[in-house]
């Protein structure tokens, strides 16, 4: 899994070097793969073409995101009991309420990383996401990202398969590996 991500990077590097046969200088990419041979994580930034390292923050991600959904479930709570008035809240009332946002968080989600680069939650603890151009996601790449969240970080909430999946997702983020929603988006931390 770590040859490929490495082996994604550099074709990655290549390809925005417009390396043919005939212009390829063999010994740039080799440099490169003794740089990224280092234990450490590690991505190498297309437009600078250096190799940056990445920092691990599995429980600062993975707060922000549980942030964010109880700030939209405490939303859609409220709306259910001040407006709509529904009383007393029953375990169907919850678990339908817990469904909703969960379904609603994507496209939320979404639109927030596309027009700040950030979500409410990521915000409070200085994560940003941003685009390989360093631009905010579009729209689509936002909805494809969360849903990939919901897939394989979450495993969609399967009691059980959820446990797996956090479990995969906290591995491969500490050992620095590109998670899966991660794929052509670059992860900022502020301190």
């Amino acid at each position: 899994e770590e040859d490929l991500v490495y082996a994604r990077a550099l074709c990655k590097m290549m390809l925005h070097d417009n390396a043919t046969y005939q212009s390829i200088d063999p010994f740039r990419y080799l440099n490169v793969e003794e740089t990224v041979a280092i234990e450490t994580p590690r991505i190498i930034d297309v437009s600078t073409r250096e190799v940056r390292y990445t920092e691990a923050h599995p429980f600062r991600r993975y707060l922000a995101r549980y942030l964010d959904q109880l700030f939209l479930t405490s939303i859609l709570l409220l709306i259910v009991v001040v407006f709509i008035r529904i009383r007393p809240f029953t375990d169907i009332h919850n678990s339908f309420l817990s469904v909703f946002a969960i379904c609603l968080s994507i496209p939320i989600n979404a639109i927030c990383l596309r027009l700040f680069g950030t979500t409410p939650g990521k915000f409070a603890f200085g994560i940003f996401v941003r685009d390989i151009d360093d631009k905010n996601l579009t729209f689509s790449d936002a909805i494809k990202r969360e849903w990939n969240v919901l897939r394989f970080g979450f495993g969609f909430f399967i009691p059980i398969y959820e446990i797996i999946q956090l479990f995969k997702s906290f591995r491969t983020h500490t050992k620095g590996l590109e998670l899966s929603w991660d794929y052509n988006s670059n992860v900022q931390y502020e301190h």
